[in-house]
């Protein structure tokens, strides 16, 4: 061992300990950077007042008394009376240490656990209003019988003014109404369904109908469209639906045409 200096001897008890300097310095709690000045004597590279203190660990880490390089230890900034181990100050400097250690551990893990829940929330797009199907209805002009569509409207599946019509979807699509009223379409947005009232017969038509939900009139339309698939849907004027190819639903039916001949009949 070298007795020369107090440094060059700390780093070769290290080295005959087998010890590399990440590792011992790991062991301590202490950064390499402190190690490696300690071991090199550069004093001035410590923190003020912790170069005594500091030194003195990693000798009674490696069974070294300083006090045997009176050369080296005296060059130690320090007071001669603080050679001797204050318990109570090395207690507190541990505690000190422990304590900004703990800070920082939990500083980081604040700054990296949030990280993917916040990504998360920033995604989820925006929220769902809460449905206005309860609003009461607004009163329609003089000129006009029954409300436009995609005003609030109550919830029953018929009334005196139309047959309820409720478009959901899953993701945004497009669809189109065509009625005696003339044609209306819009984007349906996942949070804002479309409900309307609509008089006599109808069309229907939706962009991506398998991501579409449709109720008429109270009831669930199976139109068993796969996503990406258009459908169009023709109803009467009381909502059913009429599957493709079968004959128009008239809207009332045309009352018996009278014989003028027959009342006569009988008559000379």
């Amino acid at each position: 061992m070298i007795r020369g200096k107090l440094g060059p001897a700390l780093e070769q008890a290290r080295l005959d300990a087998g010890f590399s300097r990440a590792q011992f310095a790991r062991e301590l709690n202490l950064s390499i950077t402190l190690l490696e000045a300690i071991e090199s004597e550069s004093w001035t590279e410590l923190p003020a007042g912790l170069e005594r203190p500091l030194t003195r660990q990693v000798a009674a880490r490696l069974g070294i008394d300083p006090s045997e390089f009176p050369d080296s230890w005296e060059a130690i900034p320090g007071a001669a009376g603080s050679d001797t181990p204050d318990p109570r100050r090395e207690w507190m400097e541990r505690a000190v240490m422990g304590l900004l250690s703990a800070g920082s551990v939990g500083l980081l893990l604040w700054l990296v656990i949030p990280g993917p829940r916040i990504r998360a929330g920033a995604s989820t797009g925006p929220k769902t209003l809460p449905s206005p199907v309860h609003a009461p209805v607004p009163a329609a002009p003089p000129d006009q019988p029954y409300p436009v569509i995609g005003e609030l409207i109550p919830e029953a599946p018929r009334n005196e003014d139309g047959i309820l019509v409720t478009i959901r979807a899953l993701d945004a699509t497009q669809a189109s109404l065509e009625s005696e009223a003339g044609r209306n379409a819009r984007v349906v947005q996942v949070s804002e369904p479309w409900r309307f009232r609509v008089k006599g017969p109808f069309v229907i038509t939706l962009e991506n109908a398998g991501v579409v939900k449709l109720e008429v009139g109270g009831r669930l339309i199976p139109h068993g469209q796969s996503v990406g698939e258009a459908w169009t849907g023709r109803f009467g004027p009381e909502g059913q639906w009429i599957p493709r190819g079968a004959p128009e639903v008239p809207a009332k039916a045309s009352a018996p045409e009278t014989d003028p001949v027959g009342e006569e009949g009988g008559r000379p």
